[in-house]
């Protein structure tokens, strides 16, 4: 019997790393699948990221963000204090899905916004674009830290520390320009790369340990983008497909 093939889209923003920061997390996977602590998925290396905010399912069967569309479309002013623009140009998707030309930042691999029930517009999609691309900030640079999970009394995330003051400012323009738009996220934004996600520990106190033993390179890497993703749920865990890139612009 074929397994029915499950096709929610959601939508996230997130940073991806280069290829040296790929590297040294999959090294450090590697240490920990050694040690054989823990039963669990590791995060496949095209999935290594950092994730800013998720946003969900931003289609017609989200009643939130469409309730707040249907309200915000009644009140023109708040449109445009929302998306940061007129209301023409919130829904307009020129620019949002490739930015300004003139900018000399990249971005490649960056797909036209996706089309939703044939050729129907996703709206809500749309506005959150119109409003991530008035962010502005300044190329920074972040580097690798420690590890630790969440919650350490029962593990179910293993992850690395990203240290760097400058992601918080970036992050706080994200959760302002879309809340207008999705829910309210109840927790903290934290810093971090999900390695692993644990369904069952064999011996919390050596699992610790290792943790504890075990430290990334110091390694650095420069942001200079933000990318908002479309996540399709399959048998076979997540797709990621980039939706469209926001570049740091030089202020």
């Amino acid at each position: 019997m074929r397994r029915k093939k499950i096709n929610n889209m959601r939508y996230f923003i997130a940073i991806d790393f280069p290829e040296k920061i790929i590297e040294e997390l999959l090294h450090i996977q590697q240490k920990v699948k050694k040690a054989n602590l823990f039963d669990g998925k590791f995060v496949e290396a095209e999935n290594l990221h950092l994730t800013l905010r998720f946003l969900g399912e931003l289609d017609k069967g989200c009643s939130y963000g469409f309730d707040r569309l249907t309200t915000s479309a009644q009140k023109k002013t708040n449109i445009k204090k929302c998306a940061h623009s007129d209301a023409s140009t919130a829904l307009s998707t020129k620019g949002c899905a490739h930015p300004d030309a003139s900018s000399t930042l990249s971005t490649k691999g960056c797909a036209r916004p996706e089309l939703v029930e044939g050729n129907e517009r996703n709206e809500l999609l749309d506005l959150i674009q119109g409003s991530l691309k008035m962010i502005q900030f300044k190329p920074f640079t972040m580097k690798l830290g420690g590890l630790g999970v969440f919650v350490p009394e029962r593990p179910r995330v293993l992850w690395v520390d990203l240290i760097g003051e400058e992601i918080y400012s970036l992050q706080k323009q994200i959760e302002w320009a879309v809340n207008p738009f999705v829910a309210s996220e109840e927790k903290p934004f934290v810093s971090h790369i999900t390695l692993a996600r644990i369904k069952h520990v064999y011996d919390i106190h050596k699992l610790m340990r290792v943790i504890d033993e075990t430290s990334a390179e110091s390694l650095t890497f420069s942001v200079d983008k933000f990318i908002l993703k479309q996540s399709e749920l399959t048998p076979d865990g997540p797709i990621y497909r980039d939706v469209a890139c926001y570049p740091a612009k030089n202020l």
